[in-house]
C-alpha cells in the first residue's frame, strides 16, 4: 500500500533523508538511490508517494513517486529512452565535423561550377567551330553545284 508524505530533511552528500508521513507525524527514512529522477534535486516539503517497509529495524520508504514534479521537468527516465536520447544528441565534435563536411561540399560545388564555366567554351567552342566549318563547306559545295547547273 502506498502512503503519502513530504520531504522533511535530506542530505544529498550523504545520500539519505527523512519523509514526514501526513497521517501520524512519523518520520520515514529514505535512501536517495530509491529516488526517481535523480537529476532533479529534491525540495523540502515536496510531496511523495511511497511504500513503507521495515528494513533492519528502521522504517524505510521504497518505490518512491514524486508528486510535485511537472511532466516537463521530468526527463525521460526509462533506460530505453535514455539510450535513444543519447544516440540522438550530437556532440560538439560531431557538429563541427558536420559543418566542415557541408563547407567542403559547398567549396567543391563552387570549384565544379568554375571548371565547367572555363571548360565549356573551350570544349563547346571547338565543336561549334567544326560544325560551322562543315556548314560552310556544305553551303559552299551547294553553291558551286548550283552555279555549275546554271551554267550548263
Amino acid at each position: 500500500m502506498f502512503i503519502e508524505g513530504k520531504i522533511k530533511t535530506y542530505n544529498i552528500e550523504s545520500g539519505f533523508g527523512f519523509i514526514e508521513i501526513n497521517e501520524n507525524n512519523q518520520d520515514v527514512f529514505f535512501d536517495f538511490s530509491e529516488f526517481p529522477n535523480k537529476g532533479i534535486t529534491p525540495q523540502i516539503g515536496e510531496r511523495l508517494k511511497f511504500r513503507h517497509i521495515e528494513q533492519s529495524g528502521k522504517s524505510t520508504a521504497v518505490n518512491i513517486v514524486r508528486l510535485d514534479l511537472k511532466s516537463k521537468e521530468i526527463d525521460r527516465h526509462t533506460p530505453q529512452s535514455r539510450a535513444y536520447l543519447r544516440s540522438q544528441k550530437i556532440s560538439p565534435q560531431q557538429n563541427r565535423a558536420n559543418q566542415m563536411n557541408l563547407f567542403n561540399l559547398l567549396i567543391g560545388l563552387i570549384v565544379l561550377v568554375i571548371v565547367v564555366k572555363i571548360l565549356s567554351p573551350i570544349l563547346g567552342g571547338s565543336s561549334n567551330r567544326e560544325i560551322l566549318h562543315l556548314d560552310s563547306n556544305v553551303s559552299g559545295a551547294a553553291e558551286s553545284v548550283a552555279t555549275h547547273h546554271r551554267i550548263n
